[in-house]
Formats: C-alpha cells, structure tokens, sequence
C-alpha cells in the first residue's frame, strides 16, 4: 500500500495516534480513557472475466478527450468504506520512465441504475437517487510507472469516498488533454452482463453518451478501514458449530488466509454469513479470540495454530443473540466488547469461537471448501477434528463508518418536521458489530432535492436497550440508560440529493458497548421555524420485529404509531 493511501487514512481519522503491539497483535478497545486506534486498510480486487477487447483509449497520446463511466456491482467489489485509491491493470507492458496524464477529473458515486443509458442519453442520469457525485481528484495529474503486463498501477485520489457497500458504484473520469503514451487496460464482464461502461468522445457534449459496452476495466479499490467480505460462502452443506446444544461442536478454529484478507490494522468487527431464515430468536453465549499463524493449514492441536505471538481475546463470556425472522444471506455481527485484534497483514488468521451456552436452536452458517481451514471439538477440548470447510465471514478494519441500511424504500418525515416530531429506532448489536464512541449520527434523504433548512429545539438521545422490540408504553422504558446526545439547532444545506447523509455531529459522543441493543430517538421536541420538511428512508426492517415509534415531542411521550421499520442510519464511531 503507498505512502498516500497511509497518510490519507490518517487524514480520515486525524486523531489517531499509532498503538504498538507484539506479534499477538492489540487488544485495545479505543474506547473512555483509551489511547484510540488507527485506521486500517484493505483492498478488493475486482477482476471480472478477461475479453479480448481491451480499453484502449482511456490513457491516450493521440485522443484529447474522453469522459468515461463504468458501473460495478457490490458483489463484484466485496467491500465498504473510505476509497482512498484505485488501480488500473495494463494489458501490456509500460516502458521507462512511464506515462503522464494531466487534467483529469475522477468522481465516484452511488446508484439505482442497473444498466448505464445507452447512446444519446444524459451521462448524469446514471448516478440516480443514492446520492451526490464525489468527485476524489479534481483536475489533477496522475503518472503510469514502468511495469509489466497484468500488473496494476494506482491512482491516489485526493478525497475518499465513503463506498458503503450495498449500492451498485459509479467510477466516471474525464480526461482534457493527451496522456504522454497510450496504455491499454485488462476488461472483462460479470457472468450476468450488463450495461456496464458509457463514453462520450465529444467535448462538445461531454455528457452525451457516444456508446456503450458490457465490460469494465480490471481495478482494485483500496480502502482506509471498513468492511471486508474476505470469504463468500457458498452453502457446500449446513454448518452450525460452535453454535449449537451439541458439545461436540461448542469450539471451532477458522483459518483465514493472508492473501484472502488483502489487509492490515486493527479489526473490530467480524461478522459471519447465516445460511437459514430464522423463525424462532436463537441465544449463546461466546468467547472469540483471534491470532496470527505461520500455518497454511491448521492442526488438530487448538493450542498449536495460533503459533505466532500469543491469542487476543475479544470477547469472554458474552451474550450473543440471533434474532428472529432474519433472511437467509444477512451478515450477523458477533459481539466484540472486549478489544480489537491489530492484524500484522502477512501471517494468516486464526478466529477461535467457543460457546459455554446455547439455546435450543442452531445457527447455520454458510461455507465453502478449503483444505483444513476448520477444526471443532468440545469446549475443554486440546485437540479436534479438522474438517475441509470455510465459513463465509466480514471483517470490519477501523476507520471506515458504520452503515444500517434496508433494502427497501419507504419514507418518514417525522424526524426533520416544520413541527413537533419524533422518532424512535432500535438496532441490534448483531447488525452493529463493534463497540465505540459515537460522535455523530446520519439518516439518508428520500427528498428528490434538498432546500437550506434548520430546526431549531432538536435532540438526539442514545441509549442501550435490553429489548428485542420498542414498547409502546412506557416509551422511556426502552432505554437501559439514556443520554441528550445533542440538543440545539441542526441546519441542513441546500443541494442535497435524495440518497445524501443529513448528518447530526454530537455535542456529547456516546459510548456504545457492543454487546447491547441500541436505541435512537431524534426529532424536534417543539414548533421548529423551518419551512418544509426533510423527509428520511425508513423501510421495513426485513421481518426482524423490529417496532418503531413516532411519539410527540419526547421519547417519554405518548406513542402515535408503532411500525416494524426503521430508519437507515450512519453512525460515526471511533475506537
């Protein structure tokens, strides 16, 4: 990873001071009193199928102009979080001293759109209701440095871009002027083939579409901290273990790869790939610890495979719940209270769960092959049975934000109301993930455009919650214990566009323990002064009995309705 990239995540979280550790890596939480954590990185490579038709004219010495955009899927990406560069692979060689590029534009976006418009079409249309264009390097000069065919150059971009990892993303360059040489670039298309790059070749007309195609360029998107799918499952057969009455089953070792994660820094989340639709609320309670190994394969021995440094417990004896009515293919986020895991980015992985109690049901997991990549045994056990599965898993690296997103698309604008309005949410740790201070919280605009707004008499309260539902009366009752986040006046800009964060920084960070539900309550507890209403996503909350509450004025008020919806929220959170 380049020196830019290190000094642009650091730039993200300019607070963050470097923790040391031995190879055992850091068990520092971040959290009251703590010393914070740096940010971590990662990079996912998007390399689709290899054509024969190659980009030839996005690096150019003979072509002034060129505006490009291409789409990619975020099954293809397998991550989210700040995109601090991206890389381009050569389909032939860069001779000495390399290419020179001046007066290009880079922008990265969110959106709806499946298939980019074809010729003739706005160019502009294709980022649509996800939000705002980001434009990462504005007008700037990027260089190609000598190498070989199929290798990757990189492009260090000037701003991140917060990816966050379910929408369909844009990459749209334009370029004024002749590079110093031509470079072709590696291309390839999805199995499903779509519309997946636009061009304008007209000055003229920059945003008019001249043609379409149905491959992307090879690239690689290194990010400054987030979430990392490092192994996809594919349901070879149903896995449970740990999670399960069996005791035979209560430990597992799972082995990860180093070329797999692609990353370093600390990691505070990990979330593993449920594999059944859940009907009944499922309870354990779990011990994770994670170490580094030299291993490619681990042994029967338990105590042998993490054989670099010594194991960092994560969690010890915590209550971890799966919900009822979650989908099949949703991300469970296991409680990690007790620490982050500093990954060294060359040894291998060693994730180690042990359940010391289980409720009567099982969560399965999804898998796929790998060659001695699992071991299970009873809780007490020093050796196990090693088996030849991979369980489909998440990372989360700090420094990237903390994203609650549906899938859905309804609204509410009982949270940003010319009145007084408000709205109370409950999310669970198992879809939060990591512990942390929170210093602001975000809801997406449904508003097609946004008007300079502000609401005066506004408030956020935050709050643990020992419940797996709202309850409608006593409302304050859904909170363990609560506190006035914020109180005053929250100004929202104009230009703001439908998909756009309103974010709400806190004038009193709270601290999120992990292990807990989470309740937010914001709203305006009198008349606001403002003119119009900001309207919010909030969409059902896929069949997981999730009840939300619009009550007047304050959470301890009366409740006016009760939904199983809940707003997508943003949450800033550092460690």
């Amino acid at each position: 990873m380049s020196a830019h990239i290190k000094s642009l995540m650091m730039a993200i979280l300019a607070a963050l001071a470097l923790a040391t550790c031995d190879d055992g890596g850091s068990s520092d939480s971040g959290g009251p009193g703590r010393e914070p954590l740096p940010a971590g990185e990662f990079t996912r490579e998007v390399a689709l199928s290899v054509e024969t038709a190659v980009v030839t004219e996005l690096v150019s010495s003979s072509i002034p102009f060129r505006h490009y955009q291409w789409l990619y899927k975020p099954a293809d990406i397998g991550g989210s979080g700040p995109v601090a560069s991206i890389f381009f692979r050569r389909s032939g060689a860069t001779a000495s001293p390399g290419i020179t590029c001046p007066h290009v534009t880079i922008k990265l976006a969110h959106t709806d759109v499946e298939n980019l418009g074809g010729a003739g079409t706005d160019m502009t249309l294709n980022i649509a209701n996800k939000g705002s264009a980001v434009t990462v390097l504005d007008d700037g000069t990027y260089t190609i440095p000598a190498g070989d065919t199929g290798e990757y150059f990189e492009i260090p971009l000037e701003a991140g871009f917060d990816y966050n990892g379910m929408d369909n993303l844009v990459v749209d360059i334009t370029r004024t002027a002749v590079c110093s040489n031509d470079q072709d670039l590696w291309s390839g298309r999805g199995s499903d083939s779509y519309t997946s790059r636009a061009r304008s070749d007209d000055s003229g007309a920059p945003d008019t579409c001249s043609e379409t195609a149905f491959f992307v360029p090879h690239v690689k998107f290194a990010f400054a901290g987030g979430d990392e799918i490092v192994v996809a499952g594919e349901s070879t057969e149903d896995r449970y273990a740990p999670f399960s009455t069996e005791t035979s089953y209560q430990k597992v070792q799972l082995l990860y790869l180093a070329g797999e994660i692609g990353g370093s820094g600390p990691i505070t989340g990990i979330a593993l790939l449920s594999d059944a639709e859940w009907t009944e609320s499922e309870t354990y309670t779990i011990t994770v610890k994670m170490g580094h190994t030299d291993l490619s394969g681990l042994t029967t021995s338990f105590a042998a495979n993490s054989n670099v440094g010594s194991p960092v417990t994560l969690a010890d004896g915590i209550r971890f719940d799966v919900p009822a009515g979650l989908p099949r293919g949703s991300y469970i986020w296991l409680p990690l209270p007790d620490g982050a895991f500093t990954y060294n980015g060359t040894d291998n992985l060693v994730v180690e769960i042990m359940v010391s109690a289980a409720s009567s049901g099982r969560f399965y997991v999804q898998n796929t092959g790998g060659t001695n990549r699992f071991l299970r045994g009873v809780p007490a056990a020093e050796n196990g049975a090693l088996s030849d599965v991979c369980y489909g898993v998440k990372f989360r690296f700090n420094g990237g934000t903390l994203d609650v997103i549906t899938s859905g698309s309804g609204e509410t604008a009982n949270v940003f109301n010319t009145g007084t309005a408000g709205r109370l949410n409950l999310y669970r740790a198992c879809e939060l993930g990591s512990a942390g201070t929170i210093t602001s919280i975000a809801c997406r605009m449904f508003n097609g455009h946004s008007s300079a707004q502000s609401y005066a008499g506004y408030r956020v309260l935050i709050g643990h919650s020992g419940l797996d539902a709202l309850q409608e009366e006593p409302a304050s009752g859904n909170f363990v214990d609560r506190s006035t986040a914020f109180s005053g006046i929250v100004s929202v800009p104009a230009g703001l566009v439908k998909g756009d964060w309103i974010e709400i920084p806190l004038s009193r960070p709270f601290f999120y323990d992990g292990k807990r539900n989470l309740a937010v309550w914001l709203g305006t507890t009198g008349p606001s002064g403002a003119a119009s209403d900001h309207v919010c996503v909030m969409s059902a909350s896929s069949g997981t009995r999730y009840v939300n509450q619009t009550a007047t004025g304050s959470p301890g008020a009366a409740v006016v309705s009760a939904s199983d919806r809940k707003l997508d929220m943003r949450f800033r959170m550092s460690r």
